[in-house]
């Protein structure tokens, strides 16, 4: 029937570190009860009944718990060790944690630190669990053909949550998902080297938590273009030669930055080999190699390339160049900002890069200093082009009173982002409707119902009158995993649904519910390197960005707390954090000289100012000269840890139940207070009486034990907190003390 080696799991403080195991009560298991599976094989003919023969190994092994680590190599050829196991289907995903960036000089000097097994990396590898109530759950079979398009983080993390997020209780197979990407999933090969020197941060779905979530084991992953979409028949045509049928179509592939067209040219003649864009790893590593090649063919010292646009993607390819070893004097950027009126058929910017003067004026002195030569307010408008050779020798540029030719060896080209020809050409031709994006409706559905789109290749429908509410403008990976869950729930048979009185189309009225799209919340992250050994870090709400002078001038605006000084790196970073008129954090900014915890910054946004040990009460009383060092405190490590958003969440719940022998609920008096104070400013008086009920109904017990709880279910990963087990334990023995006789 099937071959299984099985071991005892040694290394459970690891997995529990880095692996979500919600799932299993640890107090139910006995310390030895842990096991892994080292291999297995099982003949297809019993591979119906695998659940048996899991509860088989657990029975004879005597393991009440059983994992299994996929590895990157056990689906390579080249370097496959062991067999494929067949049976992961049977088992439970288990998702990556993101740990808190732990400032082990600090925690290490108020001797709280964890444990080096907590904070170590081991090689990545996949988790799934398998537990003896587990195997008697059924599992659901959607045999429905998923197709999705793209692999942008849209795409990558509408998989995750279809395929790796698994409820327990109500476990699900999908058994034929399609991937389909131009460069298949190898952005994951390329070096961190190139990643780190030219791509900008703004998710936490990099290569190594890929490589902890392996969607290979569920997706079939086809490396093409799509050439037709055949909605009548519901088939895909790739590469004019290969055809793909799909029950669900996802388009999910985003703006990017595309090479220029030339005026009075025929589109897409002309692909000059030194003409680069820069939208992956796959495209820098691309780059690098090419201007290796470049540069041995032709041997001039006095070689230019020139970097163009106005984006962040700009600045971060300069620093990219710099740290592959070409000097700052062969450097030229060419940026068309400010914009210049006399241009009316530019493209106009109307936020600069970094929305903040200060460090606008910053960076571009430290480009200045590594001999980078800059142009502003200068537009591309033409290149002299080398047919022989593929590549353009001058490229030409005009202001609103000069013009600019610059001979180049190379040129990297990011001008605003725009959908591929090709996938529009897909989308007219499938009679999708298209308004300068795809068109969808509230439930990303297009015009075909078996079509979804989501990202910024999409836009609503007009008759939502939500023009400002675009993917574009919002976090990515938030829609993807909304999309996920929206589509599980969808395909899982017995999942309760609304009565949807409505079809999906155009012509038609809409219910009430149907007139509003979804709210997304999660902020928006840059991260990347700059010339000069700068780092930048920036975090906003969601939404359009504002220029910074228009948001100042409003009232309700709020608080800024700053330390640092742009004009002095050297001695101590920038750090810039705004409180909205609600005193929570909105927007972030920092640029240093040394390498930012991304993570713990992030986790910052949106919270209170009272959770960070009231933060502006300290500031105002000039406690806090480093913002960098104050969140690098001990006290801090609670609101970076990944579950914490759940406690906040519960302690929500709580506020808004009633509590009590006669159930009563302080929102309710709150409302009322409002209701007769006519919505305006309550009196002292009847805040001090609100504080009193707060005591009364016996709230702050209650939060205090949720959050001793909290610390208690998480001590390994926050041992600077005194929790009552830790204290006891410290004074176990102090009666036989020669301090306490």
């Amino acid at each position: 029937m099937g071959l299984a080696v099985l071991s005892e799991e040694t290394d459970l403080l690891y997995l529990q570190a880095h692996y979500d195991l919600s799932y299993i009560n640890a107090s139910v298991h006995k310390p030895d009860s842990y096991g892994v599976i080292e291999t297995l094989l099982m003949n297809p003919i019993f591979q119906r009944h695998s659940k048996f023969f899991l509860r088989e190994l657990h029975r004879l092994g005597d393991f009440s718990v059983l994992f299994y680590r996929h590895t990157p190599y056990d689906t390579t050829e080249a370097y496959r060790e062991r067999p494929l196991m067949n049976l992961l289907q049977s088992m439970l995903p288990l998702s990556p944690r993101n740990l808190p960036d732990y400032d082990m000089t600090v925690l290490e000097a108020e001797d709280c630190a964890p444990r080096k097994t907590v904070v170590e990396n081991q090689e990545p590898f996949a988790l799934y669990l398998s537990t003896v109530p587990n195997c008697s759950v059924n599992r659901h079979a959607i045999n429905t053909r998923i197709v999705v398009i793209g692999c942008s983080k849209t795409a990558l993390a509408f998989l995750e949550t279809l395929l790796c997020k698994q409820d327990p209780n109500d476990m699900v197979t999908f058994n034929n998902v399609t991937l389909i990407c131009e460069s298949g999933m190898a952005a994951s090969r390329v070096g961190n080297r190139v990643r780190d020197a030219f791509l900008i941060k703004k998710y936490f779905m990099d290569p190594r938590h890929m490589d902890m979530v392996s969607l290979k084991t569920y997706v079939n992953v086809i490396s093409g273009k799509v050439s037709k979409i055949d909605k009548r028949n519901q088939i895909l045509v790739i590469n004019n030669n290969s055809y793909i049928p799909y029950d669900l179509l996802f388009l999910m592939n985003g703006e990017q930055f595309l090479q220029p067209i030339r005026q009075n040219r025929v589109p897409f003649l002309e692909k000059p080999e030194n003409v680069f864009v820069i939208n992956n790893a796959i495209e820098a590593n691309s780059a690098v190699m090419k201007l290796k090649q470049l540069h041995a063919k032709y041997g001039d010292p006095d070689y230019v390339i020139i970097v163009y646009g106005h984006f962040l993607q700009a600045h971060a390819t300069l620093h990219g160049l710099l740290s592959f070893g070409i000097p700052g004097k062969n450097l030229v950027l060419v940026e068309p900002f400010p914009y210049s009126m006399a241009l009316e058929k530019r493209q106009r910017h109307k936020v600069s890069i970094y929305n903040d003067p200060d460090i606008d004026q910053a960076v571009y002195d430290h480009i200045t200093a590594e001999g980078i030569q800059v142009y502003k307010s200068y537009y591309f408008i033409d290149w002299e082009f080398d047919s022989t050779e593929n590549v353009i020798t001058m490229a030409k540029f005009e202001s609103r009173h000069h013009m600019l030719e610059l001979d180049c060896m190379a040129m990297f080209y990011f001008a605003e982002k725009e959908i591929h020809s090709r996938i529009y050409k897909v989308i007219n031709q499938a009679g999708l409707v298209y308004d300068g994006r795809l068109v969808i409706d509230n439930k990303c559905r297009t015009n075909d119902p078996k079509i979804y789109g989501a990202g910024t290749l999409t836009k609503y429908s007009r008759k939502y009158y939500a023009m400002s509410m675009s993917h574009k403008h919002f976090n990515r990976v938030e829609i993807g995993e909304k999309l996920g869950e929206q589509i599980k729930n969808m395909l899982i048979p017995h999942k309760s649904k609304t009565d949807e009185k409505t079809v999906c189309g155009w012509n038609f009225e809409m219910e009430r519910g149907d007139q509003l799209v979804p709210r997304y919340v999660k902020p928006i992250m840059r991260y990347c390197r700059l010339p000069g050994g700068l780092y930048y870090l920036s975090i906003t709400k969601p939404g359009r960005r504002t220029p910074l002078e228009t948001a100042i001038s409003m009232e309700s605006y709020g608080q800024v707390l700053i330390t640092g000084n742009c004009r002095n790196l050297d001695k101590q970073g920038f750090f810039r954090l705004h409180l909205n008129d609600n005193k929570r954090v909105e927007t972030i900014t920092c640029l240093a000289k040394s390498p930012i915890d991304v993570y713990n910054i992030y986790c910052l946004w949106g919270k209170h100012e009272k959770l960070l040990n009231n933060i502006q009460l300290r500031f105002e009383m000039v406690l806090i000269t480093d913002l960098f060092e104050y969140f690098k405190e001990p006290w801090a490590y609670a609101i970076y840890h990944d579950k914490f958003n759940d406690l906040l969440e519960d302690l929500n719940k709580l506020m808004t139940s009633k509590v009590g022998e006669e159930g009563e609920s302080l929102v309710e008096e709150v409302i009322e207070a409002y209701e007769e104070a006519k919505w305006q400013q309550l009196t002292a008086d009847t805040k001090d009486s609100l504080d009193e009920r707060f005591k009364i109904l016996n709230y702050p017990r209650i939060i205090e034990q949720k959050v001793l709880n909290f610390i208690k279910d998480h001590l390994e990963d926050l041992p600077m907190y005194a929790h009552p087990i830790v204290v006891r334990t410290i004074l176990r023995n102090y009666q036989n003390s020669s301090l306490f006789s």
